[in-house]
Parts: structure tokens; C-alpha cells; sequence
């Protein structure tokens, strides 16, 4: 399994979170699933959470640490990790937003 951890690891990205420049975890996870779901599919829950926190920047991974607190990471299950990391750094345009930048799109006069 140490094995296997280290070859997960490798093969991810770090997650820096910007959502001034569209960056979510659901990008991030999107991008990088198969590695948990396919190539980690025989890990254990906590063997499998240890990559995904180990790629998070440092700020990101703060502000879940805290946010879960009194428990610790280890102890959250894959599935609650991935759900609460969707909530805390997901997109953050409100569906106001969403459809304001929707009816700011403009045709060209040669778009048909």
C-alpha cells in the first residue's frame, strides 16, 4: 500500500485553490478521479484520503484542518472529505452572477 500511496501521489497535481481565476476542487478532482476511483480502488478510505490532503497547498489545507476540527483529517472518511472540499473551495459565483455574465454575452453582428 506504501507503494501504491507514493505512485498516487506522483501522479497528482498540487490543488491551489483561486477562485478569482475559475479554480474549483470539482476541476481539480474532475481532472484527477481515476486515480482515486480506478488505480486506488483496493486502498482503504484513510489510505486513500492521505494523497488528496497531502496535494493541497498549504492555505487550502489549513482551512479544512480547521473547519472539521475537533476531528481529525484522518479520521474523515473519503467520501466526507471530497463532499466538505466540494463545499469549502468550489466555485464561488452565485447563480445571480452566473446569469448576469450569461446576458452580458454579446452576438457579433456576423454570428449567425
Amino acid at each position: 500500500p506504501e507503494r501504491l500511496f507514493d505512485a498516487l501521489s506522483g501522479r497528482l497535481a498540487q490543488f491551489v485553490y483561486g477562485p478569482e481565476e475559475g479554480v474549483a476542487f470539482e476541476a481539480w478532482y474532475r481532472r484527477h478521479e481515476d486515480v482515486f476511483t480506478v488505480d486506488g480502488a483496493t486502498l482503504g478510505d484513510a489510505t486513500r484520503v492521505r494523497p488528496l490532503l497531502h496535494k493541497l497547498d498549504a492555505p487550502v489545507y489549513e482551512k479544512y484542518a480547521n473547519y472539521i476540527l475537533p476531528r481529525a483529517p484522518r479520521d474523515v472518511s473519503f467520501a466526507e472529505t471530497l463532499d466538505l472540499l466540494m463545499n469549502l473551495f468550489g466555485s464561488q459565483q452565485s447563480l445571480f452572477n452566473a446569469r448576469c455574465a450569461c446576458m452580458k454575452l454579446a452576438k457579433e453582428p456576423k454570428e449567425d
